[in-house]
């Protein structure tokens, strides 16, 4: 036959010269066409429907450059039904559609994210694509799982108005995501909002925490009450209201973090701590008030300078107890027989995690009170600062032995007249120990007097039978090699010195001694000056 003549005006309008029908499936069934039509004229316009039965999402993410070549590319089944109402392919904007989800999972890099509700719907109308109902089950690499709920809105000119919301969810879930939290309760809630322009959104965002209670490692108290607000607008994030209770005390917590687009800036976290008992063990009580700053930069840390996060502020001492059982032990011969212990240095700089520089300070003195001493401590003035890392730190400053304390051995008694421990080395714990104190011993003529009586006045080259000496001892240096010097008045040789110490420990307990009470005191070897004579 004869085709009809060209019609210019009926090609200008591009009219539907009918259909093309597709039906059948794809990858084994996995893709159901049902019923599709794409219309026969230049400006194809699809509709109908499609399914989807457990369609692998990982076959389909190999075929993406930079998934296809590693396999580290995701995985996972989608299942729903595509509904194309009016679908113009060279007018997208256009376009209306349905995807009803009926059941979704995704794995990538430990995670998992699964569909938490079926017949869930994403639509696109009118030129804006819209998710309703959408709600997601997301678990972590170490198990911990969470429901989040998706609100998202794409409108013309690419404008996003998207909400991801955390629903409240059990403290705990999270607590191995925590570094040094053994366990936590309480609840958690979070959302983040992104509105604007589709490629440089702005962000807003809150989370929440309630009713908090939260187990540190090595730490007896946990913290209690804990709540907690943080807030993210386009200045960055800040801390509304931080609360907690510790050893019976009070935290508050404070702190921003501002944002430039995606980029985290300077990160400065405040904590302020009142009448905080520390739990330090039986018969020992130290209550402190704290104002302490965490500061870190990342874009520091990404030039190489500052990458640690640092701690600075004060902790002042309110009050403090030691009241911890003392035992003297250890005999004369066998402190000056032992060595100076040995020191193994096992520091690793990469595993630091924060660096120290602390001031530390008493408001009042501290008190040590027990059955071998009865006195007080109080850090100068300057205050004792800490500095170095959590692996490596050390002191500079000095600690004053309040005069007037007692060191008690049985039923003798050594007052303390002066004395301080000094830090000197800002890398290491390293005190020096400068003490003196004195007691007085005295003999009466006794007829039963002992033998080790008679040699001390005959070495004394005393006329009497009885007498009274003051002795005098300055203990002084490191504690891992404590040097011990004695004298008396009236004067004796140090070899008499030690007959007497030793005839007053025998007096209260025989195996017990001087020098063992300061062995004791540093846990360390003791050197006493050495004897000329026997003993």
């Amino acid at each position: 036959g004869i085709s009809p003549p060209f019609d210019l005006a009926r090609h200008r309008r591009d009219e539907s010269d009918g259909f093309i029908r597709v039906s059948g499936d794809l990858w084994d069934g996995q893709i159901q066409v049902d019923d599709l039509r794409i219309t026969r004229q230049r400006s194809k316009v699809v509709s109908g429907g499609l399914t989807l039965a457990s369609l692998d999402l990982g076959a389909i993410a190999a075929t993406i450059p930079g998934w296809a070549d590693d396999g580290l590319g995701p995985t996972g089944h989608l299942s729903g039904k595509l509904t194309l109402g009016h679908f113009p392919l060279d007018r997208p904007s256009e376009a209306r559609a349905e995807l009803t989800l009926g059941a979704m999972h995704v794995a990538a890099e430990g995670f998992r994210v699964e569909l938490a509700s079926p017949s869930a719907k994403v639509t696109l109308a009118g030129g804006e694509l819209t998710s309703h109902g959408l709600a997601w089950s997301v678990e972590t690499p170490l198990g911990q799982r969470g429901l989040f709920d998706l609100d998202a809105r794409i409108g013309r000119g690419q404008q996003l108005d998207a909400t991801l919301a955390l629903r409240e969810t059990s403290l705990g879930t999270l607590a191995p995501l925590l570094p040094g939290v053994e366990r936590a309760e309480g609840t958690v809630r979070a959302r983040l909002t992104a509105q604007g322009p589709l490629n440089a959104p702005s962000y807003t965002g809150s989370l929440e925490i309630h009713d908090g209670r939260v187990f540190l490692e090595r730490f007896d108290s946990p913290i209690d009450s804990l709540e907690l607000a943080v807030a993210l607008d386009n200045s960055g994030f800040s801390i509304e209201r931080g609360s907690a209770r510790i050893g019976g005390g009070t935290l508050r917590l404070s702190g921003t973090a501002p944002l430039a687009g995606t980029r985290l800036g300077r990160v400065s976290l405040g904590l302020r701590a009142r009448d905080v008992a520390l739990p330090l063990g039986d018969g020992i009580r130290v209550t402190v008030d704290s104002d302490l700053e965490a500061v870190h930069d990342p874009g520091r840390a990404d030039s190489g300078h500052g990458a640690l996060p640092r701690v600075t502020g004060t902790i002042d001492v309110v009050s403090a107890e030691y009241r911890r059982p003392m035992s003297v032990t250890a005999d004369l011969a066998a402190l000056t027989a032992r060595g100076k212990k040995t020191n193994v240095d096992a520091y690793d700089p990469t595993r630091d995690s924060v660096e120290l520089d602390v001031l530390v300070r008493s408001k009042n003195s501290m008190r040590v009170e027990n059955d071998l001493v009865e006195g007080e401590l109080r850090i100068d003035s300057a205050g004792l600062r800490i500095s170095g890392s959590d692996q490596r730190y050390g002191a500079v400053g000095a600690v004053q032995i309040v005069p007037g304390g007692r060191v008690r051995l049985r039923r003798n008694a050594f007052e303390i007249r002066q004395g301080i421990v000094r830090f000197n080395d800002p890398t290491r714990i390293a005190p020096q120990v400068d003490l003196t104190a004195s007691t007085e011993y005295r003999r009466y003529d006794d007829p039963g007097r002992s033998e080790s009586q008679v040699a001390t006045s005959g070495t004394a080259g005393s006329s009497s039978l009885g007498g009274s000496w003051r002795i005098h001892l300055h203990a002084y240096g490191e504690p891992e090699n404590l040097r011990v010097d004695l004298t008396s008045d009236p004067a004796l040789a140090q070899d008499d010195i030690f007959l007497l110490l030793k005839t007053m420990a025998t007096d209260t307990c025989k195996k017990s001694t001087a020098a063992g009470y300061f062995k004791n005191l540093t846990m360390h070897n003791i050197h006493l000056p050495e004897s000329k004579g026997g003993m």
